[in-house]
């Protein structure tokens, strides 16, 4: 049996549901939103060890009526981190785009979630807390993004995005991608039942070209919900690799989650993860999360998380060890 070896007491989180409205004459639109989030982690030397988890998120949403029917719209995201340490804060730029919309769609440019976010976003990344995220790199932010959106009568929703050149590609300490593209669809039921399909490729800077494959499925009614859905990644930069940190090793994962809403306030799921590399000599993902979310308010709710990590013969085991989460969160 693995002993406990991280606990995870994160405490404030303001986050919004409904953005704030500052200004509107009817011609230009205004909205403020933010998160502010202030947790801490406590591990064993042998794992993570003590970590702040603490960060202060604001943003705005803007648009301005245009001729024939058109918007012109725009977001910008900040985010203060203050994860490493109180007195060395870090601030990046989560989103910064612009675009025009109408009956045909949206299409923006900039720095913005790629067309998996469709599925990997809305569909998959359930998760309750900030430590327990999901199992692959869909959905992800990235630099110099043509995006395309169009819903249907909310019975078929698409995203498609090309990624330009990314010029410091290949540098030290820089994402592996050159340029990327990807698409995706989801198709809505009326009885509850979501199924989603996205594909996405891109040209790296020093191994060969990657691509990764997600499908979905979710149904909700209201108080139960279920998940399930499976990737496939190969020789795919997640957001977070840099260069010679992938080999050409295909990795595949798979997700499962049931959920139930007990009360009005009170809901728990649980979810399964299971992902393995085609080398034999690379640790596999086996996860079980419990997780169990109180709202206090629409804008405020408390939130704990267990996870069990069933890998027991990993290289480095101390990214393989039981978790344990909790946090109040508030939305503004």
């Amino acid at each position: 049996m693995k002993k406990l070896s991280l606990i995870t007491i994160a405490l404030a989180s303001i986050s919004s549901t409904q953005a704030a409205e500052v200004y509107n004459d009817n011609q230009h639109k205004v909205d403020i939103y933010g998160r502010a989030y202030a947790g801490y982690l406590f591990g064993s030397e042998d794992a993570k060890g003590d970590t702040n988890d603490s960060y202060i998120r604001l943003g705005t949403k803007f648009e301005s009526m245009m001729q024939n029917d058109l918007k012109a719209f725009g977001r910008i995201e900040l985010q203060y981190d203050l994860k490493e340490s109180e007195s060395n804060p870090t601030i990046k730029t989560r989103l910064a785009f612009v675009g025009v919309k109408g009956d045909f769609g949206a299409a923006s440019f900039g720095r913005q979630k790629d067309a998996l976010d469709l599925i990997s976003g809305d569909m998959v990344d359930i998760q309750f807390t900030n430590q327990f995220g999901y199992e692959n790199d869909g959905g992800k932010r990235l630099n110099n993004m043509l995006k395309y959106e169009f819903t249907n009568n909310e019975l078929f929703s698409f995203a498609a995005d090309f990624q330009l050149d990314n010029e410091d590609a290949g540098k030290v300490g820089t994402d592996t991608r050159k340029s990327s593209y990807g698409a995706a669809a989801v198709y809505h039921s009326n009885f509850g039942l979501n199924l989603g399909l996205g594909y996405r490729a891109q040209e790296n800077s020093q191994i060969k070209n990657g691509n990764m494959l997600i499908l979905a499925a979710d149904y909700s009614n209201e108080n139960f919900y279920s998940m399930a859905s499976y990737s496939e990644q190969k020789n795919y930069a997640g957001s977070d690799q840099k260069i010679d940190s992938l080999d050409g090793d295909k990795y595949s994962v798979y997700e499962l989650a049931l959920g139930y809403k007990l009360s009005p306030n009170l809901r728990m799921q649980a979810i399964y993860k299971n992902g393995e590399y085609s080398s034999a000599d690379k640790a596999k993902t086996d996860e079980v999360l419990l997780e169990a979310r109180y709202d206090i308010s629409k804008q405020a709710r408390i939130v704990a998380a267990y996870k069990w990590d069933n890998v027991d013969n990993a290289i480095d085991m101390k990214n393989h060890e039981n978790e344990f989460t909790a946090a109040i969160r508030y939305d503004f």
